[in-house]
């Protein structure tokens, strides 16, 4: 990804200092204005994302077959996608309830993700833009996933759009969605990947599919040869250890992953209810 004045701005954003965002994004605006490139493009699309404050030309010129072509023409269908659909950004306040405008056919918003998603810098971006157009979508779901299963089929490596999907759906509670996308994760990739491990062990222990409780331990397994020092891992473990009515080993897991990590707010959690627990 292109790094630059807009990674100062979306870190003001996610702090909540709107404020000095705008004001950075002036002041970058002012600088990129001054010296047009595909380079200096890219940086100006990234900072429109970051604060959805600037304007940019709809006959924009792009060189063929470059990367910094296809990465300006990925960031530009990102900006018309929001402009299209009133997409917030992904940091505002109010993204959970984000509703695809009603007259609005999902065929013209699909349109303007499919270059994002093929492109593995903007995928993540796009990702969550898809996933938020498919839970508003309603009885036009449908439509939309047949899209997805199409573009699935020629992208080639999808794990990291099934992923985003995935993660975001355990966020909503999703669990059923949640299971579904992080399945199709796993088995989009040969070489195993700690997140999507973990945060399949995640859903399948808080949808209580209890058949599969002892799988979710060997994914959890599997990702910690990977991570093995990580403190997310050891309290996801102790999660499925509790479902199991292991205490003692959760108990010990737990205990890791303060060690590892004393601020760990998931463990922080589990403990509690492992005291509860014990106190009945």
């Amino acid at each position: 990804m292109v790094r630059g004045p807009w990674s100062v701005v979306f870190a003001l954003r996610q702090a909540q200092r709107t404020d000095e965002a705008e004001y950075e994004a002036a002041q970058a605006h002012r600088t990129l204005s001054s010296a047009p490139s595909l380079a200096t493009l890219s940086q100006a699309l990234l900072l429109q994302i970051a604060t959805g404050k600037l304007q940019l030309p709809e006959d924009i010129r792009l060189v063929p077959d470059s990367p910094e072509s296809r990465m300006c023409a990925a960031l530009l269908d990102q900006f018309r996608f929001d402009r299209l659909t009133g997409y917030p950004g992904d940091l505002s306040p109010d993204i959970s309830s984000w509703q695809m405008p009603p007259e609005l056919a999902p065929a013209a918003a699909l349109q303007l993700l499919e270059t994002p998603l093929r492109y593995r810098n903007t995928q993540a971006a796009a990702a969550r833009r898809l996933y938020r157009l498919r839970r508003s979508s309603g009885k036009r779901r449908p439509a939309i996933d047949s899209w997805l299963q199409q573009m699935r089929a020629t992208l080639g490596e999808s794990d990291q759009i099934l992923l985003v999907v995935g993660t975001l759906a355990v966020l909503d509670e999703a669990w059923d969605e949640a299971i579904y996308w992080l399945d199709a994760a796993k088995r989009s990739t040969a070489t195993p990947t700690p997140a999507i491990l973990n945060n399949l062990a995640i859903a399948i222990v808080r949808a209580r599919r209890m058949e599969r409780c002892r799988e979710a331990l060997t994914l959890v397994d599997t990702a910690m040869t990977l991570l093995p020092d990580n403190a997310d891992l050891f309290a996801s473990r102790a999660e499925i250890y509790l479902a199991l009515k292991d205490q003692s080993a959760a108990l010990k897991d737990l205990q890791q992953a303060v060690k590892l990590q004393p601020e760990n707010a998931e463990a922080l959690r589990l403990l509690r209810v492992l005291d509860a627990a014990e106190q009945r």
